[in-house]
């Protein structure tokens, strides 16, 4: 990430899109010193992976735009897979990727 950003004459992003790649399975909200989009791509994960049940903030028309233009495609399907896989190897701790 670090190189695309330098080649593309955006290095001062950096620390924005880290936050964003470390943080978006965080469960609870991200500090405001981790940047707006951290938090706003924390809750849209959220969202994606529990099928619009977690709302985060968006209007379920708009929700409806979003899934026609950007449709699931066997999303769901992966991650229930992957956590079966997961689980078979550490029953104890199904879902590491997610944080406090």
């Amino acid at each position: 990430m670090r190189d695309y950003l330098e080649k593309t004459g955006q290095p001062g992003w950096y620390e924005e899109i880290r936050q964003i790649i470390l943080n978006h399975h965080k469960i609870t909200p991200c500090p405001a010193e981790f940047g707006l989009l951290a938090e706003v791509f924390r809750k849209a994960d959220w969202y994606d992976v529990f099928f619009g049940l977690y709302p985060a903030g968006i209007k379920r028309r708009e929700a409806g735009r979003i899934l026609k233009a950007y449709p699931r495609l066997g999303f769901h399907r992966f991650l229930l897979h992957q956590t079966w896989q997961q689980f078979l190897k550490t029953p104890l701790r199904p879902l590491p990727m997610f944080k406090w």
